[in-house]
């Protein structure tokens, strides 16, 4: 569940499985959508279908940093494994 606020009201979302609902409780209103399974499959889904952004989304992809610049100024931490 994620549940946010901005001067555009309160919106609250939960994604369980294949089903993302979103409740806009100031317009008493609500939206289910089927999705894919994961959550990146999900976040790529709404974004490009629906145009919606899930704030911080980039950071709930599998891989937050998929390009990030490597050199002096930038490095990508890595975990052995």
């Amino acid at each position: 569940m994620v549940e946010y606020h901005s001067d555009l009201g309160t919106k609250t979302l939960w994604y369980q499985g294949n089903t993302l609902t979103i409740l806009d409780p100031s317009h008493d209103a609500y939206s289910t959508v089927s999705v894919p399974g994961s959550i990146d499959g999900m976040l790529e889904q709404v974004s490009t279908s629906q145009g919606l952004t899930i704030p911080l989304s980039d950071l709930a992809f599998s891989d937050p940093l998929p390009e990030t610049p490597q050199g002096d100024h930038f490095r990508r931490l890595h975990r052995d494994q």
